[in-house]
Protein backbone atom coordinates (compact mmCIF):
# COMPACT_ATOMS: atom_id res chain seq x y z
CA UNK A 1 0.00 0.00 0.00
CA UNK A 2 2.81 2.66 0.57
CA UNK A 3 4.43 1.47 -2.45
CA UNK A 4 1.40 2.68 -4.85
CA UNK A 5 0.83 5.47 -2.45
CA UNK A 6 4.58 6.76 -3.21
CA UNK A 7 4.18 5.77 -7.25
CA UNK A 8 0.75 7.73 -7.09
CA UNK A 9 2.67 10.39 -5.21
CA UNK A 10 5.37 10.60 -7.84
CA UNK A 11 2.81 10.74 -10.70
CA UNK A 12 0.89 13.31 -9.14
CA UNK A 13 3.90 15.43 -9.29
CA UNK A 14 4.88 15.00 -12.73
CA UNK A 15 1.34 15.59 -13.60
CA UNK A 16 1.13 19.26 -11.36
CA UNK A 17 4.54 19.94 -13.55
CA UNK A 18 3.40 19.32 -16.82
CA UNK A 19 0.09 21.47 -16.18
CA UNK A 20 2.54 24.32 -15.70
CA UNK A 21 4.59 24.12 -18.49
CA UNK A 22 1.98 26.06 -20.87
CA UNK A 23 1.83 28.84 -18.28
CA UNK A 24 5.82 29.12 -18.10
CA UNK A 25 6.31 29.47 -21.52
CA UNK A 26 4.36 32.53 -21.11
CA UNK A 27 5.77 34.17 -17.90
CA UNK A 28 8.81 32.45 -17.85
CA UNK A 29 10.81 30.05 -19.91
CA UNK A 30 13.14 28.77 -17.74
CA UNK A 31 10.23 27.74 -15.41
CA UNK A 32 8.88 26.07 -18.31
CA UNK A 33 12.16 24.18 -19.04
CA UNK A 34 13.10 24.07 -14.94
CA UNK A 35 9.40 21.67 -14.76
CA UNK A 36 10.32 19.67 -17.92
CA UNK A 37 13.45 19.04 -16.49
CA UNK A 38 12.11 18.26 -13.53
CA UNK A 39 9.49 15.71 -15.20
CA UNK A 40 12.36 13.71 -17.03
CA UNK A 41 14.13 13.10 -14.21
CA UNK A 42 11.09 11.53 -12.12
CA UNK A 43 10.42 9.46 -15.67
CA UNK A 44 14.23 8.53 -15.47
CA UNK A 45 14.68 7.62 -11.48
CA UNK A 46 10.97 5.87 -11.56
CA UNK A 47 10.64 4.08 -15.32
CA UNK A 48 13.51 4.54 -17.62
CA UNK A 49 16.02 3.01 -15.47
CA UNK A 50 13.81 0.06 -14.91
CA UNK A 51 12.75 -0.83 -18.25
CA UNK A 52 14.92 0.36 -20.47
CA UNK A 53 14.97 -2.39 -22.78
CA UNK A 54 11.50 -2.16 -23.24
CA UNK A 55 11.82 1.47 -24.95
CA UNK A 56 15.08 0.50 -26.94
CA UNK A 57 12.72 -1.51 -28.81
CA UNK A 58 10.09 1.55 -29.56
CA UNK A 59 10.41 2.83 -33.22
CA UNK A 60 9.94 6.55 -32.04
CA UNK A 61 12.92 6.07 -29.52
CA UNK A 62 15.10 4.98 -32.38
CA UNK A 63 14.55 7.27 -34.47
CA UNK A 64 14.87 10.09 -32.31
CA UNK A 65 17.96 8.72 -31.02
CA UNK A 66 19.15 8.47 -34.71
CA UNK A 67 18.01 12.02 -35.17
CA UNK A 68 19.81 13.26 -32.17
CA UNK A 69 22.89 11.54 -32.60
CA UNK A 70 23.54 13.28 -36.25
CA UNK A 71 22.59 17.27 -34.95
CA UNK A 72 25.12 16.37 -31.97
CA UNK A 73 27.71 15.04 -34.40
CA UNK A 74 26.41 18.39 -36.99
CA UNK A 75 27.86 20.61 -33.56
CA UNK A 76 31.56 18.97 -33.71
CA UNK A 77 32.02 20.99 -37.10
CA UNK A 78 30.50 23.99 -36.27
CA UNK A 79 32.72 27.14 -35.37
CA UNK A 80 31.91 27.61 -31.65
CA UNK A 81 31.26 23.99 -30.78
CA UNK A 82 31.08 24.25 -27.07
CA UNK A 83 27.63 26.91 -27.73
CA UNK A 84 26.11 24.19 -30.41
CA UNK A 85 26.68 21.48 -28.41
CA UNK A 86 25.01 23.25 -25.60
CA UNK A 87 21.21 22.94 -27.40
CA UNK A 88 22.19 19.77 -29.44
CA UNK A 89 23.15 17.33 -26.57
CA UNK A 90 20.80 18.53 -24.81
CA UNK A 91 17.77 18.24 -26.86
CA UNK A 92 17.47 14.36 -25.65
CA UNK A 93 15.47 15.71 -22.71
CA UNK A 94 13.06 15.82 -25.24
CA UNK A 95 12.52 12.60 -25.99
CA UNK A 96 12.53 11.70 -22.02
CA UNK A 97 9.74 14.44 -21.72
CA UNK A 98 7.67 12.55 -25.01
CA UNK A 99 8.26 8.85 -23.29
CA UNK A 100 7.41 10.53 -19.56
CA UNK A 101 4.25 11.88 -21.14
CA UNK A 102 3.73 8.66 -22.89
CA UNK A 103 3.63 6.32 -20.11
CA UNK A 104 1.82 8.91 -17.38
CA UNK A 105 -0.95 9.40 -19.57
CA UNK A 106 -1.34 5.65 -20.24
CA UNK A 107 -1.43 4.86 -16.82
CA UNK A 108 -4.25 7.37 -16.30
CA UNK A 109 -6.59 8.77 -19.35
CA UNK A 110 -7.86 11.62 -17.23
CA UNK A 111 -4.38 13.04 -16.31
CA UNK A 112 -4.32 13.68 -20.64
CA UNK A 113 -7.89 15.53 -19.52
CA UNK A 114 -6.35 17.86 -16.76
CA UNK A 115 -3.75 18.82 -19.23
CA UNK A 116 -5.93 19.89 -21.25
CA UNK A 117 -7.75 21.48 -19.12
CA UNK A 118 -4.75 23.70 -17.97
CA UNK A 119 -3.75 24.19 -21.70
CA UNK A 120 -7.35 26.11 -22.09
CA UNK A 121 -6.72 27.73 -19.10
CA UNK A 122 -3.46 29.61 -20.39
CA UNK A 123 -5.00 30.37 -23.89
CA UNK A 124 -7.88 31.85 -22.23
CA UNK A 125 -5.92 34.15 -20.36
CA UNK A 126 -3.13 35.01 -22.88
CA UNK A 127 -5.68 35.43 -25.45
CA UNK A 128 -7.94 37.86 -23.60
CA UNK A 129 -4.62 40.18 -22.36
CA UNK A 130 -4.17 40.38 -26.14
CA UNK A 131 -7.26 41.83 -26.83
CA UNK A 132 -7.51 43.88 -23.56
CA UNK A 133 -3.75 45.40 -25.00
CA UNK A 134 -5.60 45.81 -28.79
CA UNK A 135 -8.25 47.67 -27.45
CA UNK A 136 -6.81 49.90 -24.52
CA UNK A 137 -2.85 49.87 -25.86
CA UNK A 138 -1.67 48.35 -22.93
CA UNK A 139 -2.29 44.83 -21.48
CA UNK A 140 -3.45 43.65 -17.80
CA UNK A 141 0.26 43.93 -16.38
CA UNK A 142 0.33 47.39 -17.97
CA UNK A 143 2.70 46.32 -20.94
CA UNK A 144 1.99 48.73 -23.74
CA UNK A 145 1.94 47.54 -27.20
CA UNK A 146 4.40 49.17 -29.85
CA UNK A 147 3.27 51.47 -32.46
CA UNK A 148 4.72 49.87 -36.01
CA UNK A 149 4.53 51.46 -39.12
CA UNK A 150 0.97 53.04 -38.68
CA UNK A 151 -0.36 49.85 -36.33
CA UNK A 152 0.58 48.18 -33.45
CA UNK A 153 2.16 45.47 -32.22
CA UNK A 154 1.12 42.92 -29.63
CA UNK A 155 3.58 41.19 -27.07
CA UNK A 156 0.88 40.63 -23.95
CA UNK A 157 2.67 39.07 -21.56
CA UNK A 158 5.31 38.15 -23.01
CA UNK A 159 6.29 42.44 -22.53
CA UNK A 160 9.17 43.28 -24.96
CA UNK A 161 8.77 40.19 -26.88
CA UNK A 162 6.36 40.54 -29.89
CA UNK A 163 5.69 37.08 -30.44
CA UNK A 164 2.02 36.66 -28.49
CA UNK A 165 1.34 35.50 -32.51
CA UNK A 166 4.02 32.98 -32.71
CA UNK A 167 2.69 31.31 -29.72
CA UNK A 168 -0.94 31.58 -30.15
CA UNK A 169 -0.31 30.06 -33.22
CA UNK A 170 1.60 27.23 -32.18
CA UNK A 171 -0.39 26.19 -29.34
CA UNK A 172 -3.57 26.18 -30.86
CA UNK A 173 -3.42 23.04 -32.88
CA UNK A 174 -1.64 21.16 -30.35
CA UNK A 175 -4.34 21.88 -28.37
CA UNK A 176 -6.83 20.79 -31.35
CA UNK A 177 -5.33 17.80 -31.08
CA UNK A 178 -5.24 17.29 -27.68
CA UNK A 179 -9.23 17.98 -27.50
CA UNK A 180 -9.95 15.29 -30.54
CA UNK A 181 -7.64 12.68 -29.20
CA UNK A 182 -9.77 13.03 -25.90
CA UNK A 183 -12.97 12.89 -27.41
CA UNK A 184 -11.84 9.92 -29.21
CA UNK A 185 -10.80 8.29 -25.76
CA UNK A 186 -14.13 9.59 -24.66
CA UNK A 187 -12.77 11.33 -21.36
CA UNK A 188 -14.65 14.50 -22.65
CA UNK A 189 -17.94 16.13 -22.80
CA UNK A 190 -18.89 17.65 -26.39
CA UNK A 191 -16.88 20.91 -25.78
CA UNK A 192 -17.08 21.87 -29.77
CA UNK A 193 -18.95 24.91 -29.53
CA UNK A 194 -16.37 26.28 -26.68
CA UNK A 195 -13.57 24.58 -28.56
CA UNK A 196 -14.31 26.43 -31.83
CA UNK A 197 -14.75 29.74 -30.17
CA UNK A 198 -11.62 29.59 -28.51
CA UNK A 199 -10.30 28.33 -31.73
CA UNK A 200 -11.57 31.97 -33.51
CA UNK A 201 -10.65 33.91 -31.08
CA UNK A 202 -7.31 32.72 -31.24
CA UNK A 203 -7.17 33.37 -35.05
CA UNK A 204 -8.05 36.58 -34.82
CA UNK A 205 -5.90 37.85 -32.15
CA UNK A 206 -2.83 36.35 -34.34
CA UNK A 207 -4.17 38.70 -37.50
CA UNK A 208 -4.11 41.56 -34.93
CA UNK A 209 -1.06 40.64 -33.75
CA UNK A 210 0.35 41.73 -37.37
CA UNK A 211 3.10 38.69 -37.30
CA UNK A 212 2.99 37.47 -40.61
CA UNK A 213 4.68 33.66 -39.92
CA UNK A 214 2.38 33.35 -37.14
CA UNK A 215 -1.16 34.15 -39.53
CA UNK A 216 0.86 31.49 -42.43
CA UNK A 217 0.61 29.17 -39.13
CA UNK A 218 -2.44 29.53 -37.93
CA UNK A 219 -4.10 29.62 -41.39
CA UNK A 220 -1.99 26.08 -42.03
CA UNK A 221 -3.35 24.91 -39.06
CA UNK A 222 -6.80 25.92 -39.57
CA UNK A 223 -6.89 23.95 -43.14
CA UNK A 224 -5.37 21.20 -41.62
CA UNK A 225 -8.03 21.01 -38.84
CA UNK A 226 -10.76 21.14 -41.47
CA UNK A 227 -9.67 18.12 -42.73
CA UNK A 228 -9.06 16.44 -40.13
CA UNK A 229 -12.65 17.16 -38.36
CA UNK A 230 -14.28 15.91 -41.00
CA UNK A 231 -12.17 13.32 -41.33
CA UNK A 232 -12.82 12.04 -37.88
CA UNK A 233 -16.56 12.55 -38.00
CA UNK A 234 -16.43 10.40 -41.60
CA UNK A 235 -15.26 7.69 -39.19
Amino acid sequence: MNLIRKNLNYDLIQLYLICLIPFGLVFGRFFADFFLVIVCFIFIIKELKKNISLYLSDQFFKFFIVFWLIISLRSLFSEDILFSLKSSFFYIRFLIFALALKVLFNKNNKYLLYFFYSISICLLIVIIDGYVQFLLKKNILGYPAMLFEGGYRLSGFFKDEYIIGSFVSRILPFYLGIYMYCKHLKIIKNKDNYVFLLLILGSLLVVLSGERVAIFYVSLSILFGIILINFFNYK
